[in-house]
């Protein structure tokens, strides 16, 4: 008697559970098609020529140039094209852009599956989605509403641009450095200033050292600064031009302060950083001194310019 009681109810509970376990198997069977379709389509995206299965397409076929401008769905954030960027499953079309890329994913669902796949582009995000139903038959043979006659799945891959990526951040990587910190405003316009309408005297006229130095400063249009060398040694420059060329005055010298100074240089231009190029200027005095063509030549020697003025 109790077999007989309790038999048909171990017989319902474990249909129950063969069905509900069917249920669970084609409800994540589905979510991992939904997952499959919208990752092979975010896969072949840069490229409606590729298989989406297995990546392959002919060399040289692609789709433009400027496809990421014209055939993305970029107009979809302003409302436009919004529909094109949607294709419902099954599909036999296949189409151009964001519509035909997902139409030739969607084409490799197995027979049964409906629903829709979308693509939306927010220039921040692009995401392939996949939502789709298929029916479960086996729920008829058991009563009222326990388990669902359909089963849902949903899938989302969001879509990388290697290519893209890459020229990006080789622009970036080229012509940031390349204008960063090249010149400010105020630089700009100290550049920019004419120093036409100021005289410059003739070098006849120069009788000491500060007058050279003010010559210097009015001739290159620079500015006297004071740097330090890489062994801490102060250097005082005449002038420094828009250029970052440093221009040093002499009018009375004598060999053994020559190469004193001439070290300070050659330390100066060696780092180079502080100055881009260094231009000593002698001033003949009425004695008519001039540097030796020793010292003359080892400048020469260590990249430094050497301009006499008459």
């Amino acid at each position: 008697m109790e077999g007989t009681l309790l038999f048909p109810v171990v017989i319902l509970i474990t249909l129950t559970l063969i069905i509900f376990g069917m249920f669970v198997y084609n409800r994540v069977a589905l979510q991992q098609q939904a997952g499959v379709a919208s990752e092979r389509a975010a896969f072949s995206w840069n490229n409606s020529r590729k298989d989406p299965a297995t990546g392959a397409f002919t060399p040289g076929a692609g789709d433009g140039l400027y496809w990421r401008l014209t055939q993305d769905g970029i107009l979809g954030i302003f409302g436009y094209s919004g529909k094109s960027s949607v294709v419902h499953v099954p599909d036999t079309s296949v189409g151009s852009g964001p519509a035909g890329k997902l139409s030739r994913a969607a084409a490799l669902l197995p027979p049964g599956v409906h629903g829709s796949m979308s693509y939306v582009n927010h220039i921040w995000e692009r995401k392939v989605s996949a939502e789709l139903e298929k029916p479960f038959r086996t729920r008829s043979f058991l009563p009222g509403n326990v388990i669902r006659d359909q089963v849902t799945g949903q899938g989302a891959s969001h879509v990388v641009d290697p290519v893209e990526l890459i020229r990006t951040v080789d622009l970036t990587r080229s012509y940031i450095p390349a204008i960063k910190n090249r010149i400010t405003a105020s630089k700009a316009r100290e550049v920019l200033t004419e120093h036409a309408a100021e005289a410059i005297p003739p070098t006849n006229a120069i009788t000491s050292e500060a007058q050279a130095s003010a010559y210097i400063r009015k001739l290159v249009s620079g500015r006297k600064t004071e740097l330090i060398t890489p062994e801490g040694d102060k250097r005082t420059i005449d002038a420094i031009d828009a250029g970052g060329t440093a221009h040093l005055a002499f009018y009375t010298f004598n060999e053994k302060n020559l190469k004193e100074q001439m070290r300070k240089d050659i330390l100066l231009k060696k780092e180079g950083t502080q100055v881009k190029g260094i231009v000593w200027h002698f001033f003949k005095t009425k004695s008519g001194k001039a540097p030796s063509q020793a010292i003359q030549r080892e400048l020469a020697q260590n990249g430094i310019s050497v301009i006499l003025h008459e």
